[in-house]
């Protein structure tokens, strides 16, 4: 039986690919309405300033953002 693929190994998916793509991961807690809420940003080094890739508020669309922006190919987990 196969392993659930969590949220804290998805997370670490994206910050690795990000990483050997020449990008950044940043993890926001941020309060909305009297709550907590995750929200995850990737930056892609540049200079003189990082540049604002995109935003997602789960870790999921933040992996596929990830994948996308650097142009790594999917493969089965």
């Amino acid at each position: 039986m196969a392993t659930a693929y969590t949220d804290e190994q998805k997370l670490r998916d994206a910050k690795r690919i990000a990483r050997d793509g020449g990008c950044f991961v940043v993890v926001l807690d941020v309060q909305m309405q009297g709550q907590t809420v995750r929200k995850y940003l990737l930056y892609r080094e540049a200079e003189p300033r990082n540049q604002l890739v995109g935003k997602r508020m789960n870790v999921g669309a933040l992996l596929k953002l990830t994948k996308d922006a650097t142009k790594v190919v999917d493969t089965p987990h």
